[in-house]
């Protein structure tokens, strides 16, 4: 069964959401992060930006659990 692995945002409708992430567990363990950002906000470069600065702050949380904060 296909499971959609990014959140479904409608741009047509205002106000549109700018930034929207969904995780997704899969079975065999791993997670797959899907984000959408409006086009409005950032451009390709922002987006892969957005998720190594993302990804960096993920690794080290990992390795320092103690960094991780909670709301």
């Amino acid at each position: 069964m296909f499971t959609q692995l990014a959140p479904d945002i409608r741009e047509d409708e205002l106000p549109a959401p700018v930034l929207a992430v969904q995780v997704t567990e899969l079975a065999c363990g791993g997670v797959a992060v899907g984000l959408v950002l409006h086009h409005a906000a950032t451009d390709g470069n922002g987006r892969i930006r957005f998720m190594q600065a993302w990804s960096a702050a993920v690794a080290d949380a990992v390795e320092n659990p103690e960094a991780i904060l909670h709301n």
